[in-house]
C-alpha cells in the first residue's frame, strides 16, 4: 500500500503478506481494506484508491447487497468509505501501480 498526497508524492508505504485468502480477489480486497483504514488514520486528505481489480471497483460502487463469501469485507469497505471523507475507487492499468511492486 502506498499513501500519496494530491501531487503524487509518497507519504508512506507498507507491505505485508496476506496469510490466508482463498483467491486473488480476496487478497485485493484485504489490501484495499487495510489501505483504506491506514489512509483514514494517517491522513485528512481525500482518498482515491487505485486498483487494477475491476471486480473490486464494480462491487464497491454497486449499491446492491453483495451476497458472496466476501460480503463482510465489501461491507466494511463500503462502511469506511461512506464516512464524511471524499473517497473514490478507480480502476487503473497494472502498469500505473507498478511502483508498489519495486524492491525497497
Amino acid at each position: 500500500m502506498i499513501l500519496r498526497d494530491d501531487s503524487g508524492h509518497i507519504i508512506f508505504s507498507t507491505c505485508r503478506s496476506v496469510l490466508r485468502c482463498e483467491d486473488a480477489l480476496e487478497a485485493e480486497i484485504q489490501a484495499c481494506l487495510e489501505g483504506l483504514m491506514l489512509s483514514l488514520q494517517y491522513s485528512e486528505l481525500p482518498i482515491i484508491i487505485d486498483t487494477d481489480c475491476s471486480q473490486l471497483v464494480a462491487t464497491v460502487q454497486d449499491h446492491s447487497l453483495d451476497r458472496s463469501s466476501l460480503m463482510h469485507l465489501f461491507l466494511e469497505i463500503k462502511r469506511l468509505s461512506s464516512q464524511n471523507r471524499i473517497c473514490k475507487f478507480v480502476k487503473v492499468d497494472t502498469s500505473q501501480i507498478r511502483v508498489s511492486q519495486l524492491p525497497r
